[in-house]
This record gives C-alpha cells, structure tokens and sequence, in this order.
C-alpha cells in the first residue's frame, strides 16, 4: 500500500508539472533610438574655445568638429569644468573665449543625471508621456503604448506604478525617457549609473549604430571602450586632450608619448594647458615601488572584472543567482570603481615622475 501511494504522488506531480506548461520565456528587448533628423553640413564647431571662473582658467584654446557618426567621451575627475563646457556647447553659457557654431539643423537631446530620477507614485505611462500620447519616430508618429512595448512593458506593467517596478523595468524606463526626446545630437551625462548591466549592454549597442552625434561624460572606461570613437580628457592644471580611439587607447597613447618624450608634457591636437607653478616634488622611494607594481595590479583588478562581467551572460545566471542579484551587481560596480581608482592613482604617480624627469 506505501508503495502504491507513492507512485501515486509521482504521477499527481507530473500532471501539475504538465498542467503548468513550460517556464516564461523572457523576452529580449533589441533598442531603437529614434530616427534622428537629418544634419547638416555643419553639426558643431568649437574653435579656440576657453573658460575662466575669478581668474582661475578652467580651459583654452580648445578646438573640435563633430560630424556624423561621431561619439566623444568626456573623462576626468569633478570640478575640472567638464559640466561647463557641455552647458557652453548647448549654448547656455558664454566661453570667455573662441567660437562655438552650432549647424541650423542641430538638434540637442541633453540628459544629465537629474532628468533620469523618477516619481515612485506615477506610473511607466505617465512617467514618460509628458502629457503627449504620440511619439515622434522618424516622419511618422507612433502610439505611447507602441513606444513602451518596444522596451517590453506589457499593457499591464504600462500601467504599474513606478515603485512596483524590477530593476530591469526602471532601468527600461529611464532609456524610454531619454531616447523619447529624439534629436540627433544626443548629450549624456553619466547614462550609466542607474542601469543594469543587460540594459547598458543594449544602449551601448545602440548608441554603436546611431547616425547622428553622441557626447558622453562617464568615468565608466569601459562603457568609453564599447562605445567612443574619441576621448576628451580634462587631465587637471587647464590641460585638455582629444584623442581619436576609445579610452584605452588614450591611456596608451599618453603613456607611450610620456615615455618616449622623457617626462615632457602630453599634448594633442585640440588640448590645451597652462605653465605648472611651484616646486616640483620627487617620487618617494614606496611611490616608486608602487609606479613599478601598478600595471600588474591593473591588469589582475580588470580580469576580475571581467570574470564577474562573464557571470551575468550566463544563459542559467538568473534561475542560478536570482537571490544573489542584487549583491553581485553591487560587487560588480565596486570592483569596477577599484580598477577607475587604480587608473587614477597611476596617473597621478606618473604625473609626479613625469613633473620631475621635465624639472
């Protein structure tokens, strides 16, 4: 009688198992900026362009050409005026010098970090209708709930309010709000602090193939690796360089002219600098030490990176680490933010040896 009973129970659990059906299929979501307008011939000159707040020079003498296709990163620490020069690009501040010519065609799409918070008591549809209920998408308009389901939110997620919401469907939501304003010269101002890594795995594809011009200021070197075809680098002191290439190759680049012109200062087209003041300090011997270490401290500090990067394009990761997502993005980030650090701190020792090597 026990055995019977308990074939019984096998066979009641694979007819609910049957009944159920097959698990969910999760959806994948393959982002489309909005066509942009067309450009012009001229998108946007900066010619000898210079700033200066109470007779400290944030930067000069600074030249550049957007044209289609284009994708500048903007990289270096606070306060160094990358924030002004985007508000003097959008023409709403004045350079204390040069010229900025912004084409008759040129449509700006600015998104800086303020715009990307949300209102928890809203929900995805009023979040991002803005009291509109088209879209512009190219010469044709289409529905707000067309828009939305491109960025897979179901008709009943399109009515959720925010604070229910993954966070997957926030981070969905955010790239719904930016890309719904169009343009065709999008600015970005730190895009990726609020997305997981699918979704910015799928904007930086995005941004890959988007025919109009993109400027982004993000201290994410590898967001910049993905997607940049220039770095602009605020490097301190008022020196400004433009290098061609994603980040990675500016870093090499600087290294190699660094090292090849013994210590004399880095400089590229469209940089601009001021004359250092003060006494120029030496490398300490555990400084020294530290330089000569570094690169092998990087380069086991990225590997880890990118192993852990590895783990969230498992096809098995979310029915595995469900549980554990939150905590292994967190992880992820932290050892991301280590590496940037690194990257800092040899630049800063470099910088040293360089000043001293010159002196």
């Amino acid at each position: 009688k026990a055995q019977t009973s308990k074939s019984q129970a096998r066979l009641d659990r694979f007819s609910a198992a049957d009944s159920a059906g097959p698990p969910p299929t999760e959806s994948e979501m393959e982002l489309v900026i909005p066509p942009p307008p067309p450009l012009g011939n001229r998108v946007v000159e900066i010619e000898g362009v210079g700033m200066q707040f109470g007779g400290r020079r944030l930067f000069s003498d600074l030249s550049l050409n957007f044209a289609g296709g284009t994708r500048i990163g903007v990289t270096g620490r606070n306060g160094l005026g990358k924030t002004t020069l985007l508000r003097i690009l959008l023409g709403e501040m004045p350079p204390t010098e040069g010229d900025v010519r912004i084409g008759s065609l040129t449509r700006f799409n600015y998104v800086d970090q303020g715009r990307l918070r949300v209102n928890e008591e809203r929900t995805v549809l009023e979040e991002v209708s803005d009291g509109t209920e088209w879209v512009q998408w190219g010469d044709e308009k289409l529905s707000l709930r067309g828009y939305l389901k491109r960025f897979l939110f179901t008709d009943d997620r399109i009515t959720t309010q925010v604070k229910h919401l993954s966070g997957g469907e926030r981070s969905r939501l955010l790239l719904a709000r930016v890309l719904k304003r169009g343009g065709n010269f999008l600015v970005l101002d730190e895009p990726t602090n609020d997305l997981d890594l699918q979704t910015m795995r799928i904007l930086e594809e995005a941004l890959t193939f988007f025919p109009g011009c993109v400027l982004v200021v993000s201290h994410d070197r590898y967001f910049l690796n993905r997607v940049c075809t220039g770095i602009l680098a605020f490097e301190g002191e008022g020196r400004v360089v433009f290098s061609e290439g994603n980040y990675d190759y500016y870093l090499e680049k600087r290294r190699r002219v660094a090292s090849s012109s013994g210590g004399r200062e880095f400089k590229l087209a469209g940089s601009a600098s001021t004359p250092k003041a003060g006494k120029t300090r030496k490398l300490s011997f555990k400084e020294q030490r530290e330089l000569e270490g570094i690169e092998a401290v990087i380069q086991v500090a990225e590997a880890q990176v990118t192993e852990r990067e590895a783990q969230f394009l498992d096809p098995d990761f979310i029915r595995k680490n469900g549980a554990r997502m939150q905590t292994l993005m967190a992880e992820l980030e932290t050892a991301k933010a280590g590496v940037a650090t690194l990257y800092s701190r040899w630049e800063e020792l470099e910088a040293v040896r360089a000043a001293a090597a010159q002196s």
